[in-house]
């Protein structure tokens, strides 16, 4: 049997979670800090924020991506 259509689930979970704990100790830390630059300089926050929404959403279909290999995989078979 195909490793990735037995478990797309577990691994995607996995990696949910994997991408989730990056996003919130390596970018939410990092983002605050270019808030406080940006308000300091008189730029406005909402275009910052519009970009940390792209960037987050990045991290939620780069997730979800074995969800699609497993989709692939069934039309394989």
């Amino acid at each position: 049997m195909n490793f990735i259509g037995e478990y797309a689930d577990t691994i995607r979970s996995f990696l949910s979670i994997f991408m989730s704990l990056c996003a919130f100790l390596i970018f939410i830390p990092k983002g605050h800090d270019y808030l406080k630059k940006w308000q300091k300089s008189g730029k406005s926050v909402e275009f910052s924020a519009f970009i940390m929404f792209f960037v987050g959403a990045f991290f939620f279909l780069s997730a979800n991506y074995i969800v699609f290999l497993k989709i692939i995989s069934k039309w394989q078979i």
